[in-house]
């Protein structure tokens, strides 16, 4: 059976599962989405961007909550993009039940631990069928678009105090980058990187684009100019 095939009928068996509220689907991407409309986003990839996994994953993420909740207090609807490809692999009813099961629990732990009212899209699709959900495709973003239908905000930031608040106004709105949305994700394309998947997603979603060394500062230092920048121009 071709890996085309393994997909159509693991889709089958994915579309059967019944969903807990507020989780939808829509093809091979589940999504909660409650925000009525969206000015300015900030959007994050969630493996090894948010979240580390593993037992002691909330004390990994231990700053992650407060820097969400800022973003939000600012006026950002903030965004998960997250490529998973568990039920895409799944064979059977009771199998893909179980791993939906997982990967959502996952997902609403987050949402809980972060206390913040995220936006949450997941490609679930195999990583090797050209999936339009699946990153660097943009299927996630338009279909988090037509859901939540607003114009992104261009305007300039205010000034701001904090670490993070001080970055926003330095790097977002600058006069080469007048835009607010934002995706920051941690497959750059680097030396060590998997892939250079979220740099591509942010280019073909036409998002600025930081690691999570840049935007969430686990570095000493915010570097002005990046290996990321310089590799964001190269693909251009």
């Amino acid at each position: 059976m071709s890996r085309l095939a393994r997909s159509q009928q693991a889709l089958k068996l994915f579309s059967e599962v019944d969903l807990p509220h507020p989780w939808c689907r829509q093809g091979w991407c589940l999504y909660r989405c409650t925000a009525a409309r969206a000015v300015k986003v900030a959007a994050f990839d969630f493996d090894k961007t948010l979240y580390f996994g593993g037992p002691s994953w909330k004390l990994t993420s231990a700053q992650i909550p407060k820097r969400l909740q800022q973003l939000q207090q600012f006026g950002y609807t903030v965004v998960i993009f997250s490529n998973q490809q568990g039920p895409g692999r799944q064979t059977s009813s009771e199998r893909m039940q179980l791993e939906v099961a997982k990967l959502l629990s996952n997902f609403e732990d987050f949402y809980d631990f972060v206390r913040v009212d995220l936006q949450i899209f997941v490609s679930t699709a195999r990583g090797d069928i050209g999936d339009p959900f699946r990153k660097p495709n943009t299927g996630m973003w338009k279909l988090f678009r037509s859901l939540c239908c607003g114009c992104l905000s261009g305007q300039p930031l205010a000034l701001f105090s904090n670490h993070v608040e001080v970055f926003l106004e330095q790097h977002l709105s600058s006069p080469e980058r007048p835009r607010q949305s934002f995706y920051v994700g941690n497959s750059a394309g680097r030396k060590g990187d998997a892939s250079d998947v979220d740099m591509k997603f942010a280019q073909n979603a036409e998002l600025i684009f930081y690691t999570p060394e840049e935007f969430l500062g686990w570095c000493d230092s915010i570097p002005r100019k990046t290996q990321v920048a310089e590799n964001m121009r190269k693909h251009v």
